[in-house]
């Protein structure tokens, strides 16, 4: 599972500008995001709570603060519901 963190750091670079990379859209930043974990081995699109916020996201419901502080809530609901099952 992406760590709050790690998830923090990418979201909060969808807020700059530059770097040599194109981004025109909240679409294009979250599919840019998703590529950078799926090439460091970690498949994040495979994750439906996940995609069900950047959904919300890049449709403008949420910004990437509350996107953040959403997926940081659902990995503690994931811990509790693992802690309990065992």
């Amino acid at each position: 599972m992406l760590s709050t963190m790690a998830l923090a750091i990418s979201l909060h670079t969808i807020d700059w500008q530059g770097r040599g990379v194109a981004m025109n859209s909240r679409v294009d930043i979250a599919e840019w995001v998703i590529a950078r974990w799926k090439a460091r081995g970690i498949r994040i699109d495979q994750d439906p709570g996940f995609m069900n916020l950047v959904a919300l996201w890049t449709g403008g419901t949420i910004d990437s603060d509350e996107m953040r502080r959403r997926y940081a809530a659902l990995q503690r609901e994931r811990r509790h519901r693992s802690d309990v099952e065992r």
